[in-house]
């Protein structure tokens, strides 16, 4: 049983449609930021409607509709504050599935940041020095540390160039939908699961003087 008062802020990874089990797991938070791929269609966006946007909110992956946003949704990157716990935010994700989707019913071009926006980004993010970052996918760098093997994309180009202009003391995402957690040079990556064929959702709890509790 979780004491409600041992926590301020649960950080989700990705829903992908299932939001039964991500109403019960943010009634067990003051708030919740997710990480990206919450879910699209008319069915989910009826069921996600009454969500307090004050208190729950989401960070846009590359499976989210970006022609007709969840109201939850935060913008494109940028610093923010939930609950008392600061941190700097970067939506998006390339989606590795696009050839079997279809284009404004489960696949968006927008799905990640161009370079142009990429730029900005990174100028945020240094003016910022988060001690916090909360992403959809991750630096290159921790990808090979994953064992997932190399893929270059713009988003993670984008995440590289902010980690090495400023190395935070943690990193939380979702996109690969494992349980992973990595100390390196100096900041704790974390990797959170998602509900996919099956999966849980996978989640981490900040206290109300933003430590992390598990």
């Amino acid at each position: 049983m979780i004491n409600i008062k041992q926590y301020n802020v649960r950080i989700l990874g990705d829903v992908h449609g299932n939001i039964p089990t991500y109403l019960n797991l943010i009634k067990k938070a003051h708030y919740s930021i997710q990480l990206g791929d919450f879910g699209f269609g008319e069915d989910f966006r009826q069921k996600a409607s009454k969500i307090d946007k004050s208190h729950h909110i989401v960070i846009l992956g590359n499976h989210d509709d970006y022609s007709n946003p969840i109201h939850t949704a935060l913008g494109d990157f940028g610093p923010y504050s939930l609950g008392g716990l600061d941190f700097f935010y970067v939506r998006g994700a390339y989606s590795i599935d696009r050839a079997y989707r279809t284009l404004g019913v489960d696949w968006w071009t927008q799905e990640e940041l161009t370079w142009s926006q990429g730029q900005k980004c990174v100028e945020a993010y240094k003016r910022s020095k988060p001690e916090l970052v909360l992403t959809h996918d991750c630096p290159e760098e921790i990808i090979s540390l994953m064992g997932w093997g190399y893929r270059s994309t713009i988003t993670r180009q984008i995440l590289q160039a902010c980690l090495e202009a400023h190395r935070p003391k943690r990193w939380i995402f979702g996109h690969h939908h494992i349980n992973w957690r990595r100390e390196y040079k100096g900041t704790t990556f974390r990797c959170l699961d998602g509900d996919i064929y099956g999966h849980t959702i996978g989640f981490c709890d900040f206290d109300k003087l933003g430590n992390l509790i598990n």
